[in-house]
């Protein structure tokens, strides 16, 4: 039988919760939409002609992922991280920040169910700036996920669509405390120094901070802010530099040094506690609407982000509550909270779009980030030169195919009875 956990030379190989963890995942999919009655697939058979995709939905398998989600977590070896404050004003309350952060630095952490000893000096040079050594146009968040997060005050997310196709102008909620153009003297809770700020960087939560680095933002390894604007030396027109004007800082530890080859060890991890309590959160509100637990593991989530959490009345952080009304507005808002909790993790996002079947919606779009050819510290529209303006880099096309990965000729010559991925055959 496989040991219960892993620990110290042993502790990546597996165990009972990473294979429990891995049966979760993997029933979470098979009742996602993609999988879980799709019509798209009628057609799709087998050489008998056997369909090879269930056609028929069945709420029951949103059931069996509920258990396997709800088993890992009640497993026993696992927690969320949580780091209190230890002075001031907020002593003995959970620091968002430093929480969050330790996640992906803090080596075999509770939180960490499977994890595997990553070369830090190549993620560390891709995330970093090209004047320090960097590859800097390597993982860059785009100008969709800077518009997920929400506003630390109120919770409400700033942007709630796009006006049209191109998604050139912002839909803001005018009641989520956010201001796009201008800017203000603003702290980075991260930093701790007060600069002149772009306005639609101003209060948002405490997990943008820690995953977005945009221009004039501090850099504490160079000591000096970033420069990302074209011909400066952290931007264009290298293609070592942000393409949309935004630099990834998750998982970046706060002691690494790129130019000076200081790498501290942290583990790649492939599966984390975080996302077990939001697959269960999915899972019974597809099949138990309304349960308790649903917003419970929600609001764990959001409580260790600092965030104001869903329901009524006043949270445990003296925030107003944020109320959803019926089955939909809870599956928006467990979508949400995936996207911004998990982002730039092991490529989740993607898996996610795929099984919910929205990658056609979400990817076949052009994407957008900040000015890369800007020259001026302006936010004005019209100004060819403006650096911070929402700006077109990159068109993506995606097809149906997209969905699956061809089968190989070479495999199919071997046994004839294969059939070929779904919309590859022409």
């Amino acid at each position: 039988p496989l040991p219960l956990k892993s620990e110290g030379e042993t502790y990546a190989r597996m165990n009972r919760g990473i294979a429990k963890a891995y049966l979760a995942r993997i029933l979470l999919q098979s009742a996602s939409p993609q999988f879980n009655g799709n019509s798209k697939y009628a057609n799709i058979r087998n050489a008998d002609g056997t369909p090879l995709f269930p056609l028929t939905y069945d709420k029951n398998k949103w059931e069996l992922a509920r258990q396997a989600a709800l088993s890992l977590i009640k497993d026993g070896n696992y927690d969320l991280v949580k780091v209190l404050y230890e002075s001031g004003a907020n002593m003995g309350e959970i620091d968002p920040y430093t929480s969050y952060k330790s996640v992906f630095t803090t080596s075999q952490n509770k939180e960490m169910i499977f994890s595997f000893l990553e070369d830090n000096g190549t993620i560390d040079k891709r995330l970093a700036p090209n004047s320090n050594g960097g590859w800097g146009g390597g993982y860059n968040p785009t100008q969709e996920i800077v518009d997920a997060y929400a506003m630390l005050e109120t919770g409400r997310f700033p942007i709630t669509g796009y006006t049209d196709d191109d998604r050139t102008t912002p839909i803001i909620d005018p009641d989520a405390g956010y201001q796009e153009v201008g800017y203000s003297q603003f702290t980075n809770p991260c930093e701790g120094k007060e600069r002149k700020t772009y306005n639609m960087f101003v209060g948002r939560e405490p997990r943008f901070y820690l995953t977005v680095m945009w221009n004039r933002q501090w850099y504490h390894q160079a000591e000096r802010e970033v420069q990302m604007m074209s011909n400066e030396q952290d931007g264009g027109p290298t293609h070592d530099a942000p393409q949309n004007g935004y630099l990834n800082r998750k998982k970046v530890s706060l002691d690494q040094n790129q130019r000076n080859g200081i790498h501290p060890y942290r583990p790649g991890i492939l599966y984390r506690l975080g996302e077990a309590y939001l697959n269960y959160a999915e899972a019974l509100n597809e099949c138990d609407p309304g349960n308790p637990d649903i917003l419970k593991y929600l609001n764990l989530i959001r409580e260790r982000a600092g965030m104001p959490q869903y329901g009524t009345g006043k949270d445990s952080n003296g925030f107003d509550k944020i109320p959803l009304n019926g089955q939909d507005e809870v599956r928006e808002a467990i979508y949400h909270e995936r996207r911004v909790e998990l982002c730039c993790e092991n490529g989740l996002r993607y898996l996610d779009l795929r099984r919910w079947k929205k990658a056609e919606e979400v990817l076949n779009q052009p994407m957008y980030g900040m000015n890369f050819s800007g020259t001026k510290l302006s936010d004005d529209p019209n100004d060819d030169a403006a650096f911070f303006k929402r700006t077109q880099y990159i068109k993506r096309v995606y097809e149906r195919k997209f969905y699956w990965y061809p089968i190989y000729q070479d495999q199919i010559d071997k046994d004839p009875t294969l059939v070929q991925a779904p919309f590859w055959d022409k």
